[in-house]
Parts: structure tokens; C-alpha cells; sequence
């Protein structure tokens, strides 16, 4: 775990054949992880703009097989 201004970071290792199948559930994990609701319902402002986790990188994992992601949440979360 990593921390900035107002933001800390969490890295995850996600089991996932493709690219696209760890960014799409990188998304839905920084999604749970803070509103717990679909992202279609998020207003737009601060909870849309400060609260969500964000997704920092999805990158191959070093040992082969799946992705680690770095997603950052903010202190207020």
C-alpha cells in the first residue's frame, strides 16, 4: 500500500486470462470497494470525481499468470 496526498493505493492480483478481463474487473473492484452500488448510479461531483477508486495500472504479472492492478482509493472513502 502506497499513500498521497489524500489517496492511498492498493495493489491486487487479479487471476485473469486477457488484458481486458483484468481492466474490466480492476474497474469493478474500485467500484465495490467505495460506493457498493453500479457505476450507472454514481452522481456526477464529488462522490463520482473523489470517492470512486480509481485505477492506476493493470500490468502481467511478474511471476507469469494474471495481472496486478494498483488501484487508489481516497482517504475520505
Amino acid at each position: 500500500m502506497s499513500v498521497q496526498e489524500g489517496r492511498f493505493s492498493v495493489n491486487y492480483w487479479i487471476d485473469a486470462v486477457s488484458k481486458k478481463d483484468a481492466d474490466a474487473f480492476a474497474q469493478k473492484v474500485s467500484v465495490e470497494q467505495t460506493v457498493e452500488v453500479p457505476l450507472e448510479v454514481v452522481p456526477a461531483g464529488y462522490v463520482h470525481g473523489v470517492i470512486l477508486g480509481k485505477v492506476s495500472s493493470v500490468e502481467q504479472s511478474g511471476c507469469g499468470r494474471g495481472f496486478e492492478a494498483k488501484i487508489s482509493y481516497s482517504n475520505d472513502a
